[in-house]
């Protein structure tokens, strides 16, 4: 009987220092890098990391203890990053989503939106990017990828909001990107709308980035036809609308989904700008 008491508290003992050990953010950090170091699979790493993210997610003590948990906390945002960023996407997905879940505000997150929501697909992306604009408003990448999605989904005035928050955004424009894009969705919207202001204004500033796309370029042109021929009607602008003829022409002269209707603008703006003095 005594040795099986003994034997109990021995296990007790040995149990205790085992979730002690699991608590000890170093101890965590050790594991984590034997685990790193011998190339063990993602679902062996993804727990660590997460388990040291969260041990370090609300460091307390001096000035020292509180830098030390900051740089664990880093180490483990790297590791999640760079295993998500190698994929394969299944791999993406898992491991960049925990790092999203784990440490929302991650500076490892910005550099891997581009992977994660390429690996997610375009049924998931769309809703991945807006949940990210949560913790990054700013973000461009975020609000085009967010402002593409619903624009390709009918949302208008959800891309609408997307891409002029892209266009007002004090965030620096990533490399290798422009907001040409978003100026062609405000606009289209805007058009779809009959704000037609508006609407030329942004078409203006998209149009010579359409070169090379007949269709939405001819969306374009058809819509700064009908815009022009609209403002220069309202303000007796004869040179206006005019000018919103040759558009609806250059629409129709194009092959596209527009091609009747700008044909049909053309002749329109034809008979009342003869009208016109």
């Amino acid at each position: 009987m005594k040795r099986l008491l003994m034997g109990l508290t021995l296990a007790l003992l040995l149990s205790h220092v085992v979730v002690a050990a699991d608590d000890d953010p170093d101890t965590v950090y050790t594991n984590l890098q034997k685990a790193i170091e011998e190339k063990k699979p993602a679902a062996d790493i993804k727990p660590l990391a997460v388990q040291l993210l969260k041990l370090t997610a609300k460091p307390d003590g001096d000035a020292a203890a509180v830098k030390h948990a900051q740089e664990l906390s880093r180490y483990a945002e790297y590791q999640l990053y760079t295993l998500a960023a190698a994929g394969p996407a299944p791999v993406t997905v898992e491991l960049f989503s925990a790092l999203e879940e784990a440490s929302p505000k991650s500076e490892y997150l910005l550099s891997g939106y581009g992977t994660y929501l390429a690996a997610l697909g375009p049924a998931k992306g769309g809703p991945a990017a807006e949940k990210a604009l949560n913790n990054f408003p700013e973000d461009i990448y975020l609000l085009a990828y967010a402002a593409s999605d619903a624009f390709g989904k009918q949302a208008n005035d959800k891309a609408l909001g997307y891409a002029r928050r892209a266009i007002a955004s004090r965030a620096k424009v990533p490399e290798g990107m422009n907001l040409n894009g978003m100026h062609y969705i405000a606009g289209m919207v805007y058009g779809a709308k009959n704000q037609f202001f508006e609407c030329n204004k942004e078409l203006r500033t998209a149009l010579p980035s359409l070169s090379g796309d007949n269709e939405r370029l001819a969306r374009a042109l058809y819509y700064l036809g009908m815009s022009n021929y609209q403002l220069g009607r309202t303000a007796l602008n004869k040179a206006q609308v005019l000018e919103g003829q040759k558009y609806a022409d250059q629409a129709a002269a194009l092959a596209s989904s527009v091609k009747s209707q700008a044909y049909q603008l053309a002749q329109t703006i034809k008979v009342d700008a003869a009208r016109m003095r």
